[in-house]
């Protein structure tokens, strides 16, 4: 049954959208236009006097996610002029009543926060918690070049980076290992994971800077570089869990610095998970900048 709430400036229904609202939720929720597959059905919430005029909508993509805590990927979007007066929460509730009837013990929220931003104190609110901290650095290349080299040169001297070993463009890769690999790093679809990486080597950015890491047979990593919002930023660093020594993010991200640096490009920006240890320590000792902790969070729907 539709739910409808009073508050003192809008009543609103908060239901099921039917197919025909199918587009105006994709415009509220884009990210769900590349995502690996699509919910049978979306939330939404609604005015009561008018329903075309949508204020809300929330969906659950239906792939399990996370071994340690399998759940489902949550995405919702509340209109800024309408949020505080308890849509989101209403939306919440029925979204996890469904879930729950699917036996998934989690929700996820894959997006990495700011402590202090409005969706993070919502999900606080909602009994989230952290599930992972995303460290955001900035480099320049004059400080973190040098500090680079010296570590990957440490590296080949101490005989941990495997004989044959080299850096490639992601361009001229065997894509179909690339893609492999992302897939296995992210749980997704093989064919999404081709999508992905084909669409950004569309971009002339990522197609000059992006690398992978290979011996001509096998791959130890890939890093996909796009544009940030001030910096060139690397979207995706990664390395095949074969070789998580941390030496193939060292070697990656020295090259793709250098590049950079050799064009002129002196600064960068990266992040790095914090379950992904090695990497993050690569990040931390390569002499950038951190300049913000985001998180993400999920909720165990039995405690809700």
């Amino acid at each position: 049954m539709p739910q409808i709430s009073t508050t003192a400036s809008i009543d609103y229904v908060v239901e099921y959208a039917p197919p025909s609202q199918t587009a105006a939720v994709l415009t509220l929720l884009p990210e769900l236009l590349t995502a690996p597959s699509l919910p049978s059905r979306f939330i939404i919430a609604y005015a009561k006097e008018n329903p075309s005029h949508i204020l809300a909508a929330t969906a659950v993509i239906p792939q399990l996610i996370s071994t340690e805590w399998p759940g489902f990927n949550l995405h919702c979007h509340v209109l800024a002029d309408f949020r505080r007066i308890g849509i989101g929460s209403a939306m919440l509730k029925k979204i996890v009543s469904e879930t729950l009837s699917w036996g998934v013990p989690y929700l996820h929220v894959a997006s990495h926060l700011e402590d202090e931003s409005a969706a993070a104190r919502f999900l606080r609110q909602q009994k989230f918690i952290p599930s992972s901290n995303m460290h955001h650095f900035v480099s320049n290349s004059h400080a973190t070049l040098p500090m680079l080299d010296r570590l990957v040169k440490a590296l080949h001297r101490s005989k941990r980076i495997p004989a044959g070993f080299v850096l490639q463009s992601l361009a001229n890769a065997n894509l179909d290992q690339v893609a492999a690999l992302f897939a296995l790093q992210f749980g997704r679809p093989l064919a999404y994971a081709h999508h992905i990486v084909q669409q950004a080597l569309n971009d002339p950015l990522c197609n000059e800077f992006s690398l992978c890491l290979s011996n001509g047979q096998d791959l130890a990593g890939f890093l996909i570089v796009k544009q940030g919002q001030d910096y060139p930023e690397v979207g995706y660093w990664v390395s095949d869990p074969t070789y998580r020594q941390g030496w193939p993010a060292a070697v990656l991200l020295e090259g793709f610095v250098r590049s950079m640096h050799d064009q002129g490009r002196w600064h960068a920006a990266y992040s790095c998970n914090d379950k992904t240890v090695a990497t993050l320590n690569i990040a931390k000792k390569s002499g950038a900048i951190l300049t913000a902790i985001k998180r993400s969070y999920m909720l165990q729907l039995e405690q809700y």
